[in-house]
């Protein structure tokens, strides 16, 4: 019986204990619940930025990549993360692996993908110094083919320090 007395007594400090208990989880809960609705505003926010910014620019960028293909001989594309990646020998390898030159093909395409995802109706000029600096004869004049290609469809100034850079239908005029 003064086991069962002392039993009694506890009653108070474990119902005490349970509400203190109660009412961590109810912060832990409510807690939890602001933490799962931020959590979903930010993918949310990450997919509505995916889709707004980085979905055009891979399109762009694939536009582009399409036609720097012919100047490469390698299938270029980009990632999510904005990263190039180009199939050589049917395995697809980072742009590491490119000479500068290609690089630098690689970062005009990209930039012009950025571009027009940024001026969507008047696309402004563009100023190139001497973009194929690093690059070989044989690229060199793809890449000058691809050059005319894009001054169709917009202004471009090209500056270029040596005669065998110059456009060959522009080379007459010099």
């Amino acid at each position: 019986s003064e086991e069962k007395e002392r039993e009694v007594e506890k009653l108070n400090d474990y119902r005490s204990a349970l509400e203190c208990a109660e009412e961590t989880l109810a912060s832990y809960q409510a807690r939890y619940d602001l933490l799962s609705d931020t959590l979903s505003m930010l993918q949310t926010a990450e997919q509505s930025l995916k889709d707004r910014y980085i979905s055009p620019i891979k399109e762009r960028f694939s536009h582009y990549a399409e036609l720097i293909e012919s100047v490469l001989n390698e299938k270029v594309s980009m990632d999510k993360d904005f990263r190039v990646i180009f199939e050589r020998g049917g395995e697809a390898r980072s742009e590491r692996h490119l000479s500068a030159g290609e690089r630098s093909i690689c970062a005009l395409c990209l930039r012009l993908a950025l571009i027009d995802n940024m001026y969507e109706s008047e696309k402004p000029f563009l100023l190139l110094d001497d973009p194929f600096v690093h690059l070989d004869a044989e690229h060199l004049s793809r890449a000058l083919s691809l050059m005319e290609k894009l001054a169709k469809e917009r202004q471009i100034l090209y500056f270029c320090c040596h005669e065998a850079r110059i456009f060959p239908n522009e080379a007459q005029k010099v």
